[in-house]
């Protein structure tokens, strides 16, 4: 090999070997093999500015592929919490809270430990919308949506389980720290002020509580704390017996 300094950086000298003849090999004797022609040499001109500049084409499709992945998967992201989310409040949806409730149980019951949902309502929605409009009905919402976000751990769950209807999910919490999470949380409604056609209206929230350690279904401890979060209502605002004596699983 050896260095010019023409067009091309490096001139590589290689041996191009002779083309081989001969004959097959006769018996008691060896094969009998000729060289048509001397070897020769070539040189190929090997230019490194090219070979740089393939090299940098390289890197920036590298670069460019990256940052399309990175873009899909921030896509990904979006559309993925954009299917989990309600369409109003920044809460899991139904759909999505149920699921992700499943798995939370599942877990409960392997590593046996508690896990308690506490099901909310906000009361008079109806009242809301039919004398301030549903513009002030939506702001409730939104009101409810924020106590329970800025007031629960990073390890719960909360979502909107329908119209005006709250679920949070403790994991790692039995029953008796989800009623008192609970009646936290309906005293921080209790304390929100939504103002709408000049009006200061106040909020209040009924609520129910069921847990367990995984077992049984999912569906059963949503239907218990619903129907205790009824009866609550039903009561005006009183706790249910239940959970005088010990809640039901």
């Amino acid at each position: 090999m050896m260095a010019t300094t023409g067009a091309f950086d490096v001139l590589v000298s290689a041996i191009v070997p002779p083309k081989i003849t001969g004959h097959a090999p006769r018996a008691g004797k060896g094969a009998d093999y000729r060289d048509e022609r001397p070897p020769r040499k070539t040189r190929i001109a090997v230019n490194h500015s090219d070979r740089q500049d393939e090299i940098h084409t390289l890197k920036a499709e590298i670069a460019r592929l990256q940052g399309e992945l990175e873009a899909r998967e921030r896509e990904i992201a979006t559309l993925k919490t954009m299917v989990d989310q309600d369409m109003l409040l920044p809460l899991l949806n139904r759909r999505a809270f149920e699921r992700e409730f499943t798995r939370a149980w599942s877990a409960a019951k392997r590593y046996n430990y508690p896990v308690s949902l506490i099901y909310l309502d906000l009361n008079n929605m109806k009242q809301i919308n039919d004398e301030l409009g549903h513009d002030a009905g939506d702001k409730a919402l939104r009101s409810v949506a924020k106590v329970l976000r800025d007031n629960c751990r990073q390890s719960d769950l909360t979502g909107r389980l329908g119209g005006d209807e709250f679920g949070v999910v403790m994991v790692q919490a039995d029953t008796g720290a989800a009623r008192r999470k609970a009646a936290e949380l309906a005293q921080l409604v209790a304390d929100t002020r939504i103002k709408a056609r000049a009006r200061q209206v106040v909020l209040s929230v009924s609520y129910g509580v069921a847990g367990g350690a995984g077992d049984g279904p999912v569906s059963a401890i949503i239907r218990t704390a619903d129907r205790r979060m009824y009866e609550m209502k039903q009561s005006g605002g009183q706790v249910s017996p239940d959970y005088q004596s010990g809640p039901k699983r």
